[in-house]
């Protein structure tokens, strides 16, 4: 699988590796965090008005740590602002730029596929 940013470079194994332990360690939590306050806020105020103003404005604080500057701040250096590889080699350039491609269309190789291909889902 080739993961790749806005600009379509590919992104590093490091570079997932981090951003999956942000996620997990800090994301996930303020996200979790503004559910419970969004089911609580459901439950004690009773304006349609009010309730939807700070259901916002608790989904607006977990929000605002989705930025590339605080995932910067969390790899504690690892990570740079251009953290991709500048050599591509010429398969992962054609597969990013095909913005087409899905698993159906990606090439099997050996064995296994003919075997898939012949209905075994063993």
């Amino acid at each position: 699988m080739i993961v790749v940013r806005e600009d379509r470079k590919p992104l590093d194994v490091e570079y997932m590796a981090i951003l999956y332990d942000w996620i997990l360690s800090v994301i996930l939590p303020l996200f979790r965090q503004a559910r419970s306050d969004c089911l609580r806020i459901d439950r004690e105020v009773t304006s349609e008005t009010a309730r939807s103003s700070q259901k916002r404005a608790a989904r607006r604080k977990a929000f605002r740590h989705l930025t590339k500057k605080k995932l910067l701040a969390y790899s504690r250096g690892r990570l740079t602002n251009e953290d991709t590889e500048d050599e591509e080699d010429e398969e992962v350039a054609n597969i990013v730029e095909n913005e087409d491609t899905t698993d159906d269309g990606m090439p099997c190789i050996g064995e296994e596929a003919e075997a898939r291909d012949d209905g075994d889902l063993s």
